[in-house]
């Protein structure tokens, strides 16, 4: 079941969509940086960086 936290995210992500379509790719990424910003990782969380075909990623899971 999706936390509040997550709720309000995709309830502003959906907010943002046509705004963000509208938006030249840097524009576009720096809203979607601030987005992220409202979301803090759960307790528990494991990260793995790597590098995809030259564009940073990362998995984020929670640990079992």
């Amino acid at each position: 079941m999706p936390s509040r936290i997550s709720k309000a995210v995709l309830a502003a992500m959906r907010i943002a969509k046509p705004v963000l379509g509208k938006l030249d790719y840097t524009a576009s990424r720096k809203a979607q940086d601030s987005l992220s910003l409202l979301v803090h990782p759960e307790k528990d969380t494991s990260f793995e960086c790597f590098d995809l075909g030259g564009v940073p990623a990362a998995w984020i899971r929670p640990q079992k």
